[in-house]
């Protein structure tokens, strides 16, 4: 047998720290730029840690990080680990993913199995996570987060590092990488090795599907299948060919395990995993990222790529802070955008403006925002909640932008006016309330009430005497729809002139959890 390295990730591969990473970086971006749960603002999973204290620090302070910045938040986080470990532990919420130590004992005793480590923590920050388990004893060497913000050239970091450890040279199709997410699928798929994953982690399921491993399997509980996918086990039953499960990887019969289930004696099984992993691929070809303001128009772009079919990747939005309505003509609303996050069960990612950001530069303000986005999440389309375009009357701008990046563009309401727009929202059960008027265009006395058929007939009203007021007239925020999980309650508001608008802010606010309204209403409207 040729000799083979072996590389595990560390969160929810071997072990699960119960958050005591994501706490220590909450901490210290707290006692650093004051922020609080800073971590709630992105996504860290699959992330190296070099990421992410990139992205808390932009999402904190508005800026890139230099180099200064990234070694002391570094530093802090590595002052605040051990006691979030320790912590994790006393309260009994440390636990080492089942049937791993086994695992590691039985291949630590193979003559040409090197085993290492391949993760997106750095060193220092994986070692003290995984002290508690007894595991690290298992590993001479790895890849870590501090070698790159690339997760393919962190495993080929850790091959470097096997041969010289060796004196080996091992070829891409002898390297096994065993993870728990998505991205350690994508990162080995680019590195040219294999890939295996538990379930048993912090992966999505249906992304994990999409992407292909050859072995998907629980846990370590039974080492069967492992040991078939890693050449140390014979399958007792045979494999007959153009049966298995992910006919498109190369090792296709080990993803169903211990075998024998090919041959036809599961045969309803092996179908069922075949139709989710083609509802995977179709699934990849319908997945999108949404730029998400909370107003009614880009809820209703929302409820257009849920019924649609679209997997959401993400909501995505600029932030412009203390100047967020002289950029975006409207009062900074993180917070309340935050609550739609988890009311929807959907991600947010919040991207500070830069200092010398130009709200006209469509094209440059869309590439970042795609940029940012494609660091954490994978998505082909990209959707907008725009009814209409001051760009010379179409969208071409937005939709040359979006495309330049290799993207799928869609704008589903352009070209639906205020009445329809509002029309369309109520019928569909979606509550918004008023929270900006423009002053030339709109009564003051709809500030902060909710859109309803006393609205729609002032704004018929209006345009019958030839003054319509176009989409731009007036800001909302969405406070229930069919799509929350719950409804959201203003409690204070903040009231602010400007030169041209009058506009309020949702100070504090209540959540309310309730049952999920069925979305046969969702069907009402043709887009």
């Amino acid at each position: 047998m040729k000799a083979k390295i072996i590389l595990f990730d560390i969160d929810g591969t071997l072990i699960k720290a119960q958050g005591s990473g994501t706490t220590s970086l909450n901490k210290v971006i707290e006692k650093l730029f004051g922020v609080k749960k800073i971590c709630d603002t992105f996504s860290l999973q699959g992330c190296t840690d070099k990421m992410n204290f990139e992205s808390a620090f932009i999402n904190a302070c508005g800026k890139k990080p230099s180099k200064k910045d990234i070694d002391n938040i570094t530093a802090e986080y590595l002052k605040l680990l051990p006691s979030e470990v320790s912590k994790s532990v006393k309260k009994g919420a440390y636990k080492k993913v089942e049937g791993i130590n086994n695992f590691l004992l039985l291949l630590s005793k193979q003559k040409d199995i090197f085993l290492g480590l391949g993760t997106g923590n750095i060193k220092d920050g994986g070692f003290l996570k995984l002290k508690p388990s007894g595991l690290l004893k298992f590993f001479t060497f790895g890849g870590y987060g501090c070698d790159s913000h690339i997760r393919s050239k962190v495993l080929i970091k850790a091959v470097k590092r096997a041969e010289k450890l060796s004196g080996m040279e091992f070829e891409p199709k002898n390297v096994y990488v065993i993870g728990d997410t998505h991205k350690d699928i994508i990162a080995a798929k680019e590195a040219g090795y294999h890939s295996g994953i538990v379930l048993d982690g912090f992966g999505d399921k249906k992304l994990i599907m999409k992407n292909g491993p050859e072995l998907i399997a629980e846990d370590f509980s039974d080492l069967t299948p492992w040991l078939i996918w890693l050449g140390l086990k014979k399958d007792p039953k045979g494999i007959r060919r153009g049966t298995y499960v992910c006919p498109d990887t190369p090792i296709e019969h080990a993803h169903f395990g211990m075998t024998g289930m090919d041959l036809g004696d599961n045969e309803e099984s092996i179908n069922k995993l075949r139709r989710i992993k083609n509802k995977g691929r179709l699934m990849k070809e319908k997945t999108c990222a949404i730029v998400y303001s909370g107003g009614k128009d880009s809820h209703l772009a929302l409820i257009y790529a849920v019924k649609s079919g679209f997997s959401i990747s993400s909501l995505t939005l600029f932030d412009g802070g203390e100047n967020h309505s002289k950029y975006f003509h409207d009062f900074p609303k993180i917070e309340m955008i935050r609550a739609h996050s988890n009311l929807l069960n959907f991600p947010l990612l919040v991207v500070p403006v830069a200092k010398k950001f130009r709200t006209k530069n469509i094209k440059e303000n869309v590439a970042v925002l795609i940029s940012e986005n494609k660091k954490k999440f994978d998505f082909d389309s990209f959707i907008i909640g725009i009814s209409r375009c001051q760009r010379d009357g179409n969208i071409s701008v937005w939709k040359n932008a979006v495309e330049n990046t290799g993207l799928k563009f869609y704008a589903p309401i352009l070209g639906f006016d205020l009445i329809y727009s509002c029309r369309v929202s109520v019928e569909l059960g979606v509550v918004s309330i008023i929270t900006g008027v423009e002053k030339a265009q709109v009564d003051k006395k709809w500030l902060g009430r909710e859109i309803d058929e006393d609205f729609i007939s002032y704004l018929e009203d209006k345009k019958k005497k030839g003054k319509n007021i176009d989409g731009g007239g007036i800001q909302t925020m969405v406070v229930q729809s069919p799509l929350f999980s719950g409804r959201i309650e203003p409690d204070k508001f903040k009231f602010i002139s400007t030169k041209e608008q009058y506009l309020i802010s949702m100070e504090s606010f209540s959540i309310f959890k309730k049952r999920r309204k069925k979305k046969e209403a969702l069907n009402k409207v043709v887009f």
